[in-house]
């Protein structure tokens, strides 16, 4: 076969190999007050910056926790996604449609599994006033908020957000509600791989990872 042919085959099989469910045609009608600050120590509330400080010790008290009950294995399955020090340089996501998945480790004595895998949704990266802003597109609750650098950790960008609940349209501003507040550490794992951490979020687990993958 001629070279060109094996060329234009190896493409219609990589193609077909990564087709999936295409994504919502329409972006996200999600609208939030973009903050003046520069840094996000100054916009995070005293109590997410404390999530923040103490995430290392949540994803070790996690990790333990699952691997005790029974899930060493689905976790080593999951690569560098579940690797506390797995975050590689360039954090920033390209804006765009991404799978989105949650992993969630629960908290003791509160009936949940030590760790539960979930199905696939959809998110979007976007860039507003030249700030890039992550949405999650479906689901009961879904948080919408802005990806800020952080000089003290070139690894890692910070999420401050807030969640919209049901029929909501859009989420409330961060910091406007409390208890809608999300704060999170987003990294990057791998090519086109990306994973939001949050420590003691509102579905009341120990952890939430969100892992992002770049939709085709």
């Amino acid at each position: 076969m001629e070279q060109p042919r094996l060329y234009a085959l190896f493409l219609l099989l990589a193609a077909s190999a990564c087709h999936r469910a295409p994504p919502p045609k329409e972006m996200p009608a999600v609208t939030l007050e973009v903050p003046d600050e520069e840094s996000w120590s100054d916009v995070a509330t005293t109590a997410d910056m404390a999530k923040i400080a103490a995430a290392s010790a949540v994803w070790t008290e996690a990790l333990a926790a699952a691997r005790k009950a029974g899930f060493g294995r689905q976790i080593e399955e999951e690569g560098p996604l579940l690797d506390p020090g797995a975050a590689l340089p360039r954090p920033q996501p390209t804006p765009g449609f991404y799978h989105c998945r949650i992993l969630r480790f629960g908290k003791p004595g509160t009936g949940q599994r030590a760790f539960a895998a979930f199905k696939s949704f959809f998110c979007y990266v976007g860039v507003n006033d030249d700030r890039l802003a992550l949405t999650k597109n479906e689901g009961s609750e879904r948080p919408g908020g802005y990806l800020w650098d952080d000089k003290d950790a070139p690894l890692r960008m910070i999420f401050l957000g807030a969640a919209a609940i049901g029929a909501e349209k859009a989420p409330p501003a961060y910091g406007d509600d409390a208890d809608r507040n999300v704060a999170a550490i987003f990294e990057r794992v791998d090519d086109f791989r990306f994973r939001l951490v949050m420590p003691d979020p509102r579905t009341g687990s120990r952890l939430d990872v969100l892992e992002l993958t770049a939709a085709p």
